[in-house]
C-alpha cells in the first residue's frame, strides 16, 4: 500500500512507516492527541530511490572518509540524483487522494527514516521536515526533497559513525498542521543528568524556532514525585512567560502517560493549538542519552 493512515494498524510497522510514522500511529492507537495524517510508505518510495542509483554509490562516500574533502560534494551529487529521478504518477495520484481525504489545507511533510527514533539511534534532525505546505504539487515536491535528505552530508556522516548502512530507506509523514500559540519539547526524565525530573522547553509560536536556535526557550523542570516546579529559566521578553501553571501540569501528565504506555522515558515534541488551546503531540522517541 503506498498510503498508510495513522489509524491503520500497518502504519505501526517501522519497516513500512519509518520511525516517526510508526510512533505517531502508535500514539493514535493509544488515543493520544495526535493530529491526523498519513504516511507515504517506504516501499512505495523505494522505486524512486532505486531509479536514482544513489544507494548503489554509498560506497563512494564511505571510501571518501568522514573528513574527506570531497564528502560534501559527493553528498550533494547523491541528493541531485534522487531529485532528478522520476516521481511515479501512480504515487502522485495516491497522495492526491489521501490529501483530499485529509481535507486539504496546510500540512507538515516530515521525513521518517526506518532507523529513526529507535532505542539505539535517534537520527533526530538528520532528514528534512517542511511546515506550512499547501497543495498537491508542493506536497509531492517536499516528499521528493525528504527522500533526497537521506543523503545530506550530515545524515551520511551520522550513519558512517554508527555503521548504519543497512537501513537506507525512508517513509514520509503528511500531517495536518497545528497553528500553535506555543510549542516545544519535553523530556520525561532529565536527558543530561538522568535526574528524576520532567524537563520542558517552550517557545511562543512554532517549535521550529526552538529547533533552529532562533528563539531562547523557557526552561522548566518539575519533580516527577511531587509535580512541583523545582527549577526554571524564563528569558525576558515582551510576550512574557510561555506556559501557565495549568499548561505545565497538563504537559506533565501527558508526558508521564506517554512514558507509561511506551515503557521507557521519552523525548516528546508538542504544540498548543492557537484556536482552542488543545495540546497536540507531534512526536515521541526514546531518550537515547539514557
Amino acid at each position: 500500500m503506498p498510503i498508510l493512515w495513522f489509524d491503520d494498524p500497518t502504519a505501526r510497522e517501522r519497516q513500512l512507516a519509518g520511525g516517526k510514522g510508526a510512533s505517531l500511529a502508535q500514539m493514535r492507537e493509544w488515543n493520544l492527541p495526535v493530529p491526523p495524517g498519513f504516511v507515504v510508505s517506504a516501499p512505495s518510495l523505494a522505486e524512486v530511490l532505486s531509479a536514482s542509483g544513489a544507494i548503489d554509490q554509498i560506497e563512494r562516500f564511505v571510501r571518501a572518509g568522514l573528513n574527506g574533502a570531497g564528502a560534501g560534494a559527493l553528498a550533494e551529487d547523491l541528493q541531485g540524483q534522487v531529485l532528478a529521478s522520476r516521481f511515479p504518477a501512480m504515487l502522485t495520484e495516491a497522495i492526491a487522494s489521501a490529501y483530499d481525504a485529509l481535507g486539504g489545507g496546510t500540512v507538515a511533510v516530515r521525513s521518517s527514516a526506518i532507523g529513526e527514533d529507535s532505542t539505539e539511534a535517534s537520527f533526530a534532525g538528520q532528514q528534512d521536515t517542511f511546515l506550512d505546505v499547501v497543495g498537491l504539487a508542493d506536497i509531492v515536491q517536499r516528499v521528493h526533497n525528504c527522500l533526497a535528505s537521506l543523503f545530506t552530508e550530515r545524515a551520511l556522516v551520522y550513519r558512517a559513525r554508527r555503521g548504519a548502512w543497512n537501513d537506507l530507506s525512508l517513509a514520509v509523514v503528511v500531517q495536518r498542521m497545528v497553528d500553535p500559540s506555543a510549542a516545544g519539547v519535553m523530556f520525561t526524565r532529565d536527558p543530561v543528568q538522568g535526574a528524576d525530573r520532567v524537563v520542558i522547553e517552550a517557545v511562543h509560536g512554532n517549535g521550529e524556532a526552538l529547533v533552529s536556535g532562533e528563539a531562547v526557550p523557557d526552561h522548566y523542570e518539575l519533580d516527577r514525585g511531587s509535580r512541583a516546579l523545582v527549577s526554571s529559566f524564563l528569558p525576558k521578553r515582551p510576550t512574557g512567560r510561555v506556559l501557565a501553571d495549568d499548561q505545565l501540569s497538563e504537559l506533565f501528565d501527558l508526558g508521564l502517560r506517554v512514558e507509561s504506555l511506551s515503557g521507557a522515558p521519552r523525548d516528546i515534541e508538542w504544540a498548543i493549538d492557537r484556536l482552542d488551546g488543545a495540546l497536540a503531540l507531534l512526536q515521541s522517541r526514546p531518550i537515547t542519552t539514557l
